[in-house]
């Protein structure tokens, strides 16, 4: 009798692990949407604090014509440099967002 419990153990962890919910595809995209408007809202409002709170600490930013910055600390002070130049404005409106389960 001992040796069919496990057979059955497998069968029940099998059908358990494929008997997930399926996620929200439009609560994700709305989420991810609402996310870029608040990395844009910062950029906007020169809130630096806020703009890298956006980025993990082995990020990287790419600006047109200009070479890569990685890390969190070179991000900040590029970033930092840009948001004190005169006529810095910089925003966006995202138009759309795709997940995948």
């Amino acid at each position: 009798m001992g040796g069919l419990r496990l057979p059955i153990l497998v069968v029940a962890v099998a059908v358990a692990s494929c008997n997930r919910s399926a996620p929200n595809l439009e609560g994700e995209m709305a989420a991810l949407l609402a996310a870029d408007a608040a990395l844009s809202d910062a950029a906007k409002a020169k809130d630096l604090a806020k703009f890298m709170s956006f980025w993990g600490p082995d990020g990287t930013l790419m600006l047109q014509g200009a070479p890569s910055v990685s890390g969190e600390a070179a991000i900040r002070d590029a970033v930092a440099g840009m948001m004190k130049a005169p006529g810095f404005d910089l925003s966006w409106t995202a138009t759309r967002a795709e997940v995948s389960e």
